[in-house]
């Protein structure tokens, strides 16, 4: 039975490449290129908070596994020990180019912390649901911050709990992967597109929609992450420089992951648009191109919805 649902998963990934115009073999190709060359290009920089950053990827990426909707389908469909173990190895799968690079750099204390919070994250992604509603500073419109920070809370709540201990053990590299980590969270709340009522149903040109999202997420991302910016400024206030260039880099990156969204919307982004995301987080500058480029796609995708 795991056997055929991974065959069907592996199939689908494969409909998925094609879709996009990639041979299959290419884009795994295209893909181990891509991501040999950003780890490299990680590890050679011989910054401490960046090999913290390689354990918070995978974790990142198996937030797609994570998801409440999919996660009861499965629950239906295998029996609980059965559903653990997909979801274990889902999670490993996704660790595993991360994991043997690290034991390649002979890093085999983080390659065992990586495996071990992969399987965790599988408890936690799956705890019962609280019966209260969690507050959050953010306002009901848009939904994307309010709905996020629901469902990731505790990452938050990690992230300003490592400034905590960064302070107290002196260590500015660490406060600098908190930070990283309050501003990379924010860009999974746009990866599913909404219905496109919700669209619809604001009374603006596509531009101005989409500069409202923006102007938004700007605001919001500024909530997250403004005490962490403040807090570590007070102490290092020589690296001001550094976090002002980390808080700037994250939201050009989240408001890419906007218009990525709506280039495609009501579509979800394929494995190229994934592609593309990476290729700015490893060389940034292509921010500056990236972003007008999806700009002018969002506003043709959305000029059916639209005035």
């Amino acid at each position: 039975m795991i056997r055929y649902y991974f065959h069907l998963q592996y199939q689908l990934i494969n409909r998925q490449l094609k879709a996009s115009g990639f041979h299959p073999f290419i884009a795994y190709l295209l893909l181990f290129v891509v991501f040999t060359v950003f780890s490299i290009i990680l590890f050679s920089l011989k910054t401490t908070f960046l090999q913290y950053i390689y354990l918070l990827l995978p974790l990142y990426l198996s937030f797609n596994y994570a998801e409440p909707g999919r996660n009861d389908f499965l629950k239906i469909c295998f029996r609980d020990k059965t559903y653990k173990l997909i979801r274990i190895i889902e999670n490993l799968n996704v660790a595993l180019p991360f994991v043997v690079f690290l034991m390649y750099k002979q890093w085999f204390l983080l390659a065992f912390l990586l495996t071990v919070l992969m399987i965790f994250s599988v408890t936690i992604n799956n705890r019962t649901r609280f019966s209260f509603v969690i507050p959050t500073p953010f306002a009901k419109n848009p939904f994307e911050f309010t709905v996020g920070f629901r469902n990731t809370f505790f990452l938050f709540a990690l992230a300003y709990g490592l400034i905590i201990i960064a302070l107290v053990v002196d260590n500015f590299n660490l406060g600098v992967f908190a930070l990283i980590l309050t501003l990379l969270v924010p860009c999974n709340f746009y990866v599913k597109p909404e219905n496109p009522y919700f669209v619809w149903q604001y009374n603006l040109s596509p531009a101005r929609f989409l500069f409202y999202k923006m102007k938004t997420a700007l605001i919001y991302l500024l909530v997250l992450s403004f005490p962490i910016i403040l807090v570590l400024s007070l102490f290092y206030f020589e690296n001001a420089a550094i976090l002002l260039l980390c808080f700037l880099l994250g939201y050009a990156l989240l408001t890419l992951f906007i218009l990525i969204k709506y280039a495609v919307f009501p579509d979800e982004a394929s494995i190229l648009e994934g592609v593309v995301i990476m290729g700015c987080f490893i060389f940034p500058p292509l921010l500056l191109v990236m972003i007008p480029y999806y700009f002018n796609r969002s506003v043709k995708q959305l000029q059916t919805l639209l005035l």
